[in-house]
């Protein structure tokens, strides 16, 4: 704790934290804490009382000059919030972090948020122990409450919208890629996803423009299982839905931009772990509604756009970073056979699948009659 009394010992909260454990986990460039409070001094927040367990929060820590952008970092964790409240309908098995108080400190060189902090597994490590059908319904309400984030009515305050998913920086990486000044990039058969990016992203983000009417969403912009929690009722002994619940965190990268484009992540970080779930999201997310051919032709593009702009931003991190990206990618262009195919083999493996089991069930209960 002392390690780290200089830069924290500013915040109001500092004598309330009996320890304060670094997280390294994750590629944001904020300092991460896990803080846990002496359980006599908690008042706020109630949800957290508990007297038989520790109780604890999470703290981030970032450079001043940021102050602006976390303070609206900030509100923008309280609308995400603000979807779970009663007149969005259907209550939902779904959790948030949830914005505690934010400031200055270590002599005004560093800005803070603190976060209620979400109890549970990290979904990487967890989620394939769930049954087909738990992991099918958490990914429903994956997204259902996806679709809640992007139907936000925005507050009148946010003057200045800055579209993330903007055209101009699609090809800016996309010509990046080609050109691989550094010769880290190309690999075998990559050609296939440059050319379907030239030919198709213009008209997709045209598609995304005038289905929004020109508006757009504010997106987690992060929406995967390395940012979610699988949070279990120990005392409920039945293997049902009812017994897991879905945590979202980690809210720092949310930005405006189309709605659809927020599905990629779940190409690149969730199928590989749980198809069920990547199936609930979508069918969730369209309240089991058919999905129009527009949101797969989007879904595509979008994924081999960031096919090339994933490899790109692997450079930031490390050289095995980009072989890392470039294996997740060679296994994409089998999915999508090489961009020839507008709906993945995953999503209608599983559908044709579960199709032939009702058609089998059915076919049971009639013989039974």
């Amino acid at each position: 704790m002392n390690d780290y009394k200089e830069l924290l010992k500013d915040i109001p909260y500092y004598n309330l934290w009996k320890n304060i454990t670094l997280i390294n986990k994750g590629f944001s460039e904020d300092l991460k804490f896990k803080v846990e409070l002496n359980e006599e001094d908690v008042v706020e927040p109630k949800q957290q009382l508990n007297q038989t367990k520790p109780i604890y929060q999470l703290l981030r820590i970032s450079e001043s000059k940021l102050f602006k952008d976390k303070t609206i970092e900030f509100e923008r964790i309280k609308l995400f919030n603000s979807v779970l409240n009663d007149e969005f309908g259907e209550k939902l098995n779904v959790t948030m972090s949830k914005p505690i108080d934010i400031g200055l400190c270590n002599k005004e060189n560093n800005v803070w948020i603190l976060l209620t902090w979400i109890e549970g597994q990290d979904f990487n490590d967890s989620i394939f122990n769930e049954s087909i059908e738990i992991q099918y319904q958490l990914g429903l309400n994956a997204g259902k409450i996806l679709k809640r984030f992007h139907s936000l009515s925005l507050p009148l305050s946010t003057s200045i919208i800055i579209n993330g998913d903007r055209l101009e920086r699609r090809l800016g990486v996309i010509e990046k890629f080609e050109k691989d000044i550094n010769g880290k990039f190309r690999f075998e058969n990559d050609q296939c996803i440059i050319d379907y990016c030239k030919l198709n992203l213009e008209k997709v983000v045209k598609i995304n423009e005038n289905l929004q009417n020109f508006k757009l969403v504010l997106k987690h912009n992060d929406f995967h299982f390395g940012n979610m929690i699988l949070i279990k009722d120990n005392h409920n002994n039945d293997n049902n839905d009812n017994n897991c619940k879905l945590g979202i965190i980690d809210f720092n990268r949310s930005q405006f931009g189309y709605g659809w484009h927020e599905f990629h992540k779940i190409q690149f970080f969730n199928v590989e772990l749980s198809i069920p779930f990547c199936v609930g999201q979508i069918d969730g997310y369209f309240n089991n509604q058919l999905p129009p051919l527009d949101f797969w032709y989007s879904f595509t593009t979008f994924v081999a756009a960031s096919c090339l702009g994933g490899i790109v931003w692997a450079e930031s991190i490390n050289d095995s970073q980009i072989e890392s990206m470039k294996n997740r990618v060679k296994i994409i262009l089998n999915h999508f056979d090489n961009f020839n195919l507008l709906i993945p083999k995953w999503y209608t493996n599983f559908k044709n699948n579960n199709n032939d089991n009702d058609n089998n069930n059915d076919n049971n209960n009639n013989n039974n009659k």
